[in-house]
Formats: C-alpha cells, sequence, structure tokens
C-alpha cells in the first residue's frame, strides 16, 4: 500500500478544486499507478484545453507530468464534442448508416468510421479486463 501523497507532501500548495477520483498516474512504474482514491494518488487539476468544450488536464504532483482526463478513452485528442460522437456512436450500435449519420450531423463517414473504430477497441481492451479471467458456475 502507498504512502498518501497528502502525507508526504505537506500543508503546503493549492487545494484540490477538481474531483480526481476515477484517475490515476498511467505510468505503470509508478507506486500510485492504478490508485484512483483521490485521499491518496497525487493528481491535480487546475488546466483545462479545448475549442469545443472544457477537457481537464491532470497534474501528476510527484513527477509533474500532465496529462488529458481523457486519455485511454475512444476521446482521447478527437476535437469534436463529446455528446455528438457519443450520439453517433450509440447511433451506429442500433444500426443506423454511416451515410445517414454523415447526412444528419454533418460529419464525414472517415470521422464516424474512426470514431467506430476506436470503440470497438477500447470495448475490446475493457472485456479483457474485466470479463476474461470470469468463472462461470451456471451457462
Amino acid at each position: 500500500m502507498s504512502i498518501s501523497w497528502q502525507l508526504r507532501k505537506g500543508k503546503g500548495g493549492q487545494k484540490k478544486r477538481v474531483q480526481t477520483e476515477r484517475y490515476f498516474c498511467p505510468k505503470k512504474s509508478c507506486e500510485y499507478y492504478g490508485i484512483a482514491d483521490a485521499g491518496i494518488h497525487a493528481l491535480v487539476g487546475y488546466v483545462t484545453h479545448g475549442k469545443q468544450e472544457e477537457i481537464q488536464v491532470l497534474t501528476f504532483q510527484v513527477s509533474g507530468k500532465m496529462f488529458s482526463a481523457r486519455r485511454n478513452t475512444i476521446l482521447y485528442q478527437l476535437k469534436s464534442h463529446s455528446e455528438l460522437i457519443v450520439k453517433i456512436v450509440w447511433l451506429l450500435a442500433l444500426g443506423v448508416d454511416t451515410s445517414a449519420l454523415e447526412e444528419v450531423f454533418g460529419v464525414r463517414e472517415v470521422s464516424i468510421r474512426t470514431w467506430l473504430c476506436r470503440s470497438g477497441i477500447q470495448g475490446k481492451k475493457l472485456h479483457e479486463r474485466f470479463l476474461a479471467e470470469l468463472e462461470l458456475i451456471y451457462v
């Protein structure tokens, strides 16, 4: 178990203003890797970026490295609004044709296919992480 960053850093510095509960250090060699508890990890969020919507940038206080809250998601490094992407991926899952989505939403078919591919890759990663080692008692 890692020692809480709050105990290591002392009382100085800015207070946390952004909820960082779901996030953790993305570097596998870090002792805080995989720890999503905001009381233990050393993540703070002071900066945002993005033209379509605000995207939170998190800073890891131990190393000073910064990363996007969208890292390891289908939204990482995309410029379109996240609600539009989610809506289109849902419609694709329901069987709506990509050419119809292109016409209605004014988004290029190449972009729609990229989002579909990314969502498939993300789904595969989630499946491998959470469902691959299940022992099924009743089938």
